[in-house]
């Protein structure tokens, strides 16, 4: 019975490793209406664009072929969000739980104007380099 549920559980985990490596190389324009995202002002000093699907997903896929992992996003302003709802500056509109760390990447914080909800935000992440 214990070789069985060993068993299992190894089964479980290459399916679940699976499902995470096929989301990494995922072609996010391969999906219904991908969303533009135009990070600039980065601390960096450069500027980026990125495909993300629409979804909650952490994973912002840049022109360049490498992701951008987001890891929060707060209020840059005061702002009105579309339904009239004020939105002081300071707001986190998400943190992304289980990130504590970027495996010794620098983090880079980039200003963006949300194409689905239209506010801006300083949204804070890394970038994985490509292979």
């Amino acid at each position: 019975m214990r070789v069985r549920l060993t068993g299992v559980a190894f089964t479980c985990a290459l399916a679940l490793a699976a499902m995470v490596v096929g989301s990494a190389a995922a072609d996010p324009s391969n999906g219904s209406d991908p969303l533009t995202y135009s990070l600039t002002s980065c601390t960096d000093g450069k500027s980026y664009t990125a495909l993300k699907q629409r979804s909650e997903g952490a994973a912002l896929f840049l022109t360049d072929g490498r992701i951008f992992i987001a890891m929060a996003a707060v209020s840059d302003r005061n702002q009105y969000a579309q339904d009239g709802t004020f939105i002081p500056e300071g707001t986190v509109f998400f943190a992304t739980p289980g990130f504590a760390g970027t495996n010794g990447l620098p983090t880079i914080t980039c200003t963006n104007l949300s194409p689905l909800s239209e506010t801006w935000s300083r949204l804070t992440g890394y970038i994985v380099p490509s292979k």
